[in-house]
Parts: structure tokens; sequence; C-alpha cells
């Protein structure tokens, strides 16, 4: 028995199938219309809403503050107050020289000041007759310290003119024929520059050692008077010298000459050089030691009068400006001792501590290294076609990769002006501040940070995806009437999202087709 319906049996049930029929309909209408129409083209609406855009560059977290401390003079550690790791508060001493020797320095001008300021006390009273009788056996000995310091003067010039004539006449003519003579001659052979240069040195100067031994015996000279020549003569003694022995060196054994005669020739001109530069330096010493002598009578002879003038205004600010002198080598004498202490500039973390007890350490030496303990920053390089969005304040989101699945937020706080080039690219270096702080975040992590340049609100948006680019502009397929019509849009701010500022040429509640891909047809 067939199994199909009649037609009498569907026209019997019209309650039934005409319902069906509604309800099938309406949701096809409302299918293809929802989709364009049958175009096959999903429909969005023009809203308003906010785009933001967004910088986003990889940095490393760092300490806010850090410092790498050195001593600014040598020494040997005294102490070492803390190791690394150990938190220390601003101004703490972590590491001391050892501090007898400047101590020592410290009480001695302490001690200073306080005998100026007797002094100046004492001004301030009148001085004492035996003060006065002090002041003039100081003198008297300074006196006889400046007669001693002349008579040394005048021995060590003799002994430097006999050591002169000693190294030329003795050591060096033994080796010359009329030596004294307009026309001394060496006795073995060399090479004719030197010859030449060795005999009319040697006639210079026979008359400079007999110009010197006058000016010495001239009784209206004094030593400091015969200083000068007794230098340019003993320079010029030392430069024959030189010439001597380069002309002995200089000599090989022969028939005519033994090796023994030659190496006495060295040897006697090596003495006479030596000879020579040391009565050099016994006239320099000597020079210095009158000239101290003197300088000692000066100071005593100036106090003594001040003493005798008794307690005028000019002797008081003079006992006035000794304290304060005074004063101020103990400000230098602390500051010194104070520059054998390191202290903490900040409170932080110590991360280097290499100080030893009883080492040895040298100036400017880094010895500990210190981070601060507060928020971290993050340093970062933003390529240079997007530097110009990016600004101080900027809000920033910033992941760590060490704490995956958790977000942190901070702000821009430094733009560096100069450029840092980076693999040949140029890049400007930022600087980020975390708003959070975190036991589990530390330096030298790795930062992505989505720097948040720009925020527009209750503007016009529509996806990336609805919008045309290609070489005739920018467009949308806006839907008029159930018809897609191609209309020319200006476009503002792009989102990280995909979403898209429309500047002009649509309006709220505007539709447009999802055109789901850029193209460049032209």
């Amino acid at each position: 028995m067939s199994t199909l319906p009649t037609v009498t049996s569907l026209v019997r049930r019209p309650l039934i199938l005409i319902p069906a029929i509604i309800i099938v309909g309406g949701f096809s209408w409302y299918f293809f219309s929802s989709r364009g129409g049958g175009s096959g083209a999903e429909i969005i609406a023009v809203r308003r809403g906010s785009v933001i855009q967004e910088v986003t560059v990889t940095g490393k977290t760092k300490a806010a503050q850090s410092v790498n401390l050195a001593f600014e003079r040598s020494g040997r550690i005294g102490r070492a107050s803390y190791g690394v790791g150990a938190i220390v508060e601003a101004g703490a001493a972590i590491v001391i020289l050892d501090q007898s020797e400047l101590a020592a320095e410290l009480s001695e001008a302490e001690a200073d000041v306080a005998a100026k300021e007797a002094a100046l006390a004492e001004a301030q009273h009148g001085t004492r007759p035996e003060k006065i009788r002090i002041d003039e056996i100081k003198v008297e000995n300074a006196k006889t310290s400046v007669r001693d310091a002349l008579a040394n003067f005048a021995d060590k010039i003799n002994d430097a003119y006999t050591r002169a004539d000693d190294a030329i006449r003795n050591r060096v003519d033994q080796f010359i024929s009329n030596p004294r003579s307009a026309n001394p001659q060496l006795t073995f052979s060399t090479d004719p520059a030197t010859e030449l240069a060795f005999e009319s040195g040697r006639m210079r100067i026979e008359a400079a050692l007999n110009d010197w031994k006058a000016a010495i015996g001239d009784p209206r000279k004094t030593p400091s008077d015969a200083v000068p020549q007794s230098r340019a003569t003993l320079d010029a003694v030392k430069s024959f010298l030189d010439t001597a022995a380069s002309a002995v060196n200089a000599l090989g054994a022969s028939s005519a000459l033994a090796q023994t005669t030659i190496d006495g020739y060295r040897s006697d001109v090596s003495t006479a050089r030596a000879n020579v530069n040391t009565a050099l330096a016994s006239i320099t010493a000597a020079e210095e030691k009158l000239r101290t002598a003197e300088s000692s009578l000066a100071v005593l002879e100036n106090e003594l009068a001040l003493d005798r003038a008794g307690s005028t205004p000019e002797a008081i600010a003079a006992r006035e400006a000794d304290l304060e002198k005074a004063k101020a080598a103990v400000a230098l004498a602390r500051a010194q001792l104070e520059k054998t202490v390191l202290r903490a500039p900040f409170a932080g973390l110590i991360t280097k501590q290499d100080a030893k007890p009883g080492e040895i350490v040298g100036a400017n030496v880094s010895l500990v290294s210190l981070i601060s303990r507060d928020r971290l920053e993050i340093e970062a390089n933003v390529p240079e076609v997007d530097i110009g969005k990016v600004a101080v304040g900027n809000p920033t989101a910033i992941t760590l990769d060490a704490l995956p699945g958790e977000r942190f937020t901070g702000k821009v706080i430094a733009v560096e002006p100069g450029e840092t080039i980076v693999d040949g690219v140029v890049n400007y270096k930022i600087r980020a501040m975390l708003n959070e702080t975190d036991s589990r975040q530390k330096p030298g992590l790795t930062a992505n940070l989505e720097i948040e340049t720009l925020r527009k609100a209750d503007v016009l948006v529509l996806p990336q995806y609805a919008i045309i680019e290609n070489d005739q502009g920018t467009f949308v397929r806006k839907r008029t009437n159930g018809t897609a019509v191609e209309v020319p849009v200006a476009i503002g701010v792009r989102s990280n999202d995909g979403a898209v500022e429309i500047v002009s040429g649509l309006r709220e509640g505007d539709t447009v087709e999802n055109v789901g891909a850029k193209t460049t047809s032209k």
C-alpha cells in the first residue's frame, strides 16, 4: 500500500502546514538578509568606540639606581662590614681602610688648632716678656742655622769644584797631550768628528774651570752668587765627559794600546761622571737647606717683631688667620679620613664585595656594587619609525618572560634624545618604570612592553578587515538599499587589535561589507 500522502490528505491538514511554511520562510529571509541579501558578504555596522595606538618593544629590567664604589686613595683594608647579598641603609659604612695614620694626622691638626687658639688669646691680652725672650732665642738659633747652611753651601761648591777638577785634569787628561794648552790632542785615534768635538771641548772646559775657581775665591761673592756659574760649569763638564765616554768606549785593543789601559780609561771616565752627578745633587741639596733656613729665620723674625709690637689689630688679625688655617687643616684631615670609608649612597642591596681585610687596594678600583631595592626600571630600544609616537608618561602594559601569564603596569619615564645603533639600525633608548613591586622581579629579566601612545574615545570605528586599500585610495563597500557601493573613506588611528578610526566618509549606523582582505588591484 502506498505511503505517499495524497492531495486530499494535505488539504485536510492546513493548520499544520501553514505555520511551518511561515517559519521556514521567515528564517530564510532573516538568514539571507543578514548575509548581505544573498551576496555572501558579512554586514558590519559603523559604531562608536575607542581606538588605542600602541608601540610594542622588548627590553631588560634593571635597578632604578646602581653604583660601583671605589676608594679615592690607596690603602690597606681595615674592615669589611657587609658581604654580597646584604641589605644596607643609606650612609652605611660598607668597607673601611686602615685609619691609624690619618687619625694621627687629625689629632695633630686638632692640637695645632688648640695651640693657635691659645696664641690668639695671648695676642688679644698682649705678649708677656717671657714669650718675647723665647722668640729672641728662636731667632738666634735660626740665624745660627742660616750661618751653618751658608758654610755648608760654600763647602759643597768647593767640593763640586774639586770633583770637576779631578774629573778633567786627573781622570781625562791622562789620555790627552798638552791638555791645558790651546792645542790639546788625544793620544789615541778615533773618528774625526769625535776627536774634533773632544779637543775643542777640552779647551772650553779649561777656561770654564779657571773662571769658576776665580769666582769661588772672590771675597765679594756669597755662595749663592756662585750657584749659576757652578751649575753652568758642572753641566759643561758633564757634557764633555759624555763625549769622553763615547771616545773611550769605542776603543779596541791594539799593539799601541793595551786592553788593560783601555779598561782603566773607561773606569776613570765612569768615576768622573758619577762624581760630577754627585756634585750637582749636593749643590741642589745645600741650596734647598739654605733656603729653608733663611725662610724659617724670616718667619721667626716676623713673629718676634709682632710680639714686640704688642697686641695691635694687625697682630690679632694674623693670629686669627693662623687659627683659620689650622681649622682648615683639621677639616682637610677629616675629609681625608672620610675618604677611607666606602658608604652606601642610598639604601639598597650589595651585589659585589671584593674587599678583604688586610689587602692593599689601589685608588679608583671598583670594590663594591650596590643596587636599589625599590621599583625596577625597564630599558628598551624603540625603532626610529616608532619613536615619534612615544613620550614620557605613556602608560605601559608589561609582561615578564620569567612570570608567564602575569601582566604588570608602568609608564615611560625617559626618552633619550641621542640615537643608538643596534645591528646597523637606528634606535632610541627609553626607560619605563614598573608601578608594582614584586619580590620575584629581578634585574636582567626580559620584559615585553606595550606602550600606549595614543587613545581616542567616542570615534567612529570599523575593523581593519572591512576596509579596502589600493592604489586609488581607501574605500569601504557601503550597503545602501540592499546594494553594495564602494565609497572612499579617510582613516585615522589604527589600533593593535585591528580597530581603525573612520575620520570621514561614513556615519554611525552605516553598514558595510566585510571584504575580508586587502587588495592591490589598480
